[in-house]
This record gives structure tokens, C-alpha cells and sequence, in this order.
């Protein structure tokens, strides 16, 4: 089971280019940019080569000094390179996807992966998709409707076991704000990879 990697709140990327011949591997590596970009000292920087295909750098930046940036790196594969693609991490809306790093952007048959797969169809409103508009949780006709503090839980009970990858769920805890137009879950699910925790807005 495989499903893209999506943003958390602070989680992001700005994009840069450099033509820097640097020695793929972990430890400090200065790379010179082709344009000054935003920068978050500390924010995790990933280095993708343009050329060489599966090379890349990761790690947290430590200056960035006119256009040249200074990166810890902390987890590298692939061969050295002459051209980089940088992203520098930036807040961007939480769901939204993360590109930049190949296969670093995907969580790969494990219980967050199944976890994140839940995420995504709690937060599907029905209606809200084009293709199928029946598909997505009923939260204007349910959970924010008329009697919907009794329909909460049954929806999200049937949104997050009918998962693929969801065995059972051991807890759930869910609540609602109407006036908000958000609901909460906090729960732990078994899945075919292990256990995994789910907490926040859906």
C-alpha cells in the first residue's frame, strides 16, 4: 500500500534551483543558488539532482548567506551531481500534497500510511467531489444536521472502519463545533501494518 506523503500544519516547500557540483552524502554540504528564496532557519532543506535519477540530499539548513545555503545533511543516496532542485519546507495549508524528495514523499505499507488514507476520506465531504458526489462523509446531512451529535460518531465509525487497510478500531472519541462547521476525532486502529493513532479535525 502506497499514498503520497500530505502537508501537516508548518509543512511545505519553496523551490530553487543550483549548479553546484557536490559529493552526494550525509555531513555539511554548501550549495550556491541560481535566486535568493524564503528561508526558516532549522527548516528541513531537500536536495533532488536533476540528472541522476534517485539522487538526493536531506537534512535541516544552517545559513543561508547571499545565495550561498549551508545544509546539514542527514540522509542522502544516490551519486554526486552537477545540478540540484532545493526545496526549503514553508507553511502551506495542512492536506495539501509534498513533491521534491521521489520516494521520501510517500509512506509505504505502514500503519501511518493506512492512518493517512483515513485522514483523506474523513475529510472528503459528500458532495464535495465531482466525479462521484455521493462519495465523502455526510457531514451537512448528518453530523451538522438536525440530530447530528447522535449520528457523529456512526459516521465516523463507518467512514474510518470501511478504510482499506483498517482491521478494527480499539477507541474512538469523537465531538463537533456547528457553528465551526468542524468535527473531532481522536482514535486508535489496528491495521494491516500495525497500530495506529489518529487525533485532530476532520
Amino acid at each position: 500500500m502506497k499514498y503520497r506523503r500530505l502537508s501537516v500544519p508548518s509543512d511545505g516547500f519553496y523551490y530553487v534551483e543550483s549548479d553546484t557540483l557536490v559529493v552526494n552524502g550525509v555531513g555539511t554540504k554548501v550549495f550556491v543558488l541560481k535566486k535568493t528564496f524564503v528561508y526558516i532557519p532549522g527548516s528541513i532543506i531537500t536536495v533532488t539532482a536533476v540528472d541522476e535519477v534517485g539522487s538526493y540530499m536531506i537534512g535541516p539548513a544552517i545559513s543561508l548567506v547571499g545565495l550561498l545555503l549551508t545544509v546539514n545533511v542527514t540522509v542522502a543516496s544516490g551519486p554526486d551531481a552537477q545540478r540540484w532542485i532545493i526545496n526549503t519546507q514553508q507553511p502551506l495549508a495542512q492536506g495539501d500534497m509534498l513533491f521534491g524528495a521521489s520516494n521520501n514523499n510517500f509512506l509505504h505499507d505502514s500503519p501511518d500510511t493506512v492512518a493517512q488514507a483515513v485522514w483523506t476520506r474523513l475529510r472528503l465531504w459528500a458532495g464535495e467531489w465531482f466525479l462521484d458526489d455521493s462519495e465523502g462523509t455526510q457531514y451537512l446531512r448528518g453530523v451538522f444536521g438536525v440530530g447530528g451529535r447522535q449520528q457523529l460518531e456512526p459516521i465516523m465509525r463507518d467512514r474510518i472502519s470501511t478504510t482499506e487497510g483498517v482491521l478494527s478500531i480499539t477507541s474512538l472519541s469523537t465531538g463537533s463545533d456547528p457553528d465551526a462547521r468542524t468535527a473531532f476525532v481522536s482514535a486508535e486502529i489496528e491495521t494491516v501494518f500495525g497500530t495506529a493513532a489518529l487525533e485532530g479535525n476532520a
